[in-house]
């Protein structure tokens, strides 16, 4: 990653969950769930009991499916992190800069 500042390794992603959410410490504030254990929330939800998103060839229309139905239950992005915590969006406009200069 060192020698690739034009990207961002991706650690994990965080969903705000609706509600007050009772569950044990995972690490995250309170009402926060990893994105996976939310996806497993959504199909729950969904009576869907299914593989859904497994390994590392995730398919683009599953990841909008499941965005889709976790903003039907009421959930949300809350943060996406890398190894040195929380991007922001200025993280973001600093790769996209970078990326944009290596296309030219």
């Amino acid at each position: 990653v060192a020698k690739r500042p034009d990207v961002l390794v991706i650690e994990s992603g965080e969903i705000q969950l609706p509600g007050e959410v009772h569950m044990k410490d995972i690490g995250l504030p309170k009402g926060i769930a990893y994105a996976c254990l939310a996806e497993t929330i959504v199909l729950a939800l969904e009576a869907r009991f299914e593989n859904f998103t497994l390994g590392r060839n995730i398919e683009w229309e599953k990841v909008r499916e499941i965005y889709k139905l976790g903003l039907k239950h009421g959930m949300k992005l809350a943060a996406i992190s890398g190894v040195n915590g929380v991007f922001t969006e200025e993280d973001f406009e600093r790769v996209r800069v970078l990326a944009a200069s290596e296309e030219a």
